[in-house]
């Protein structure tokens, strides 16, 4: 078993795996690192370590019998991953992939010491339990908005959340994935709302000039 630095073993507290509880269950756990754009998993594949994010971004996507990808969630520090957790709790392979997004820091927890973590530990517990339901949560949305295929809202409500004093720094594709469309009904939308004075368009950038009228679309 690896000894984690004091830096890395706060973001195991954080997730009920105290420096003491990974000792008397015996806890083999290792950091690990992955740069930007390394594929953590992919459709079809087994899994075989739980991953606890230390640092970076994780996107989980998966591909529409379209060709179209559309994004789940995003993975941010301390968050956990519900298809690993389903992939591990039913012993099921993956059915989306997993995407660097930046340089990744993570501690890996083996397959066979996932499960004496559960045991070992009413807290990790616990946090995995509270993930798999805030996931559950984003996931029924996300089916909820490509079913009504509302995508000016969607497309507005992505604006309001992502923007940045007023800036969104994303290419019309990126959006595309983000609301579960095409990139021609993104562009489409988009030329509509810069008409209308909303937002200005930039190369990889969108400047919002009326945010009040931006979060009517948005219905915020």
């Amino acid at each position: 078993m690896q000894t984690l630095s004091n830096d890395l073993q706060k973001y195991c507290d954080n997730v009920g795996l105290s420096a003491s509880v990974i000792e008397r269950n015996s806890l083999n756990i290792s950091a690990t690192e992955f740069g930007p754009d390394s594929v953590l998993f992919r459709p079809g594949d087994s899994c075989q370590m739980f991953l606890i994010l230390c640092s970076g971004s994780i996107r989980v996507e998966m591909t529409t019998k379209s060709g179209r990808d559309i994004t789940l969630y995003r993975i941010k520090p301390t968050e956990s991953c519900i298809l690993t957790t389903s992939a591990l709790l039913n012993n099921e392979s993956y059915y989306a992939q997993a995407i660097t997004e930046s340089a990744v820091t993570a501690i890996g927890i083996s397959k066979d010491h996932f499960y004496k973590a559960l045991d070992g530990s009413p807290q990790f517990t616990k946090h995995i339990v509270a993930g798999y339901a805030e996931r559950i949560s984003s996931i029924i949305q996300l089916v909820d908005r490509l079913a009504v295929r509302d995508v000016m809202l969607g497309l507005a409500q992505y604006l309001v959340l992502e923007s940045d004093n007023n800036e969104v720094k994303a290419t019309q594709s990126e959006i595309a994935n983000e609301v579960g469309s095409a990139r021609e009904v993104i562009a489409r939308k988009l030329h509509q709302l810069e008409s209308d004075g909303i937002v200005v368009l930039k190369r990889g950038e969108i400047v919002i000039n009326d945010l009040v009228r931006l979060k009517q679309y948005a219905q915020l």
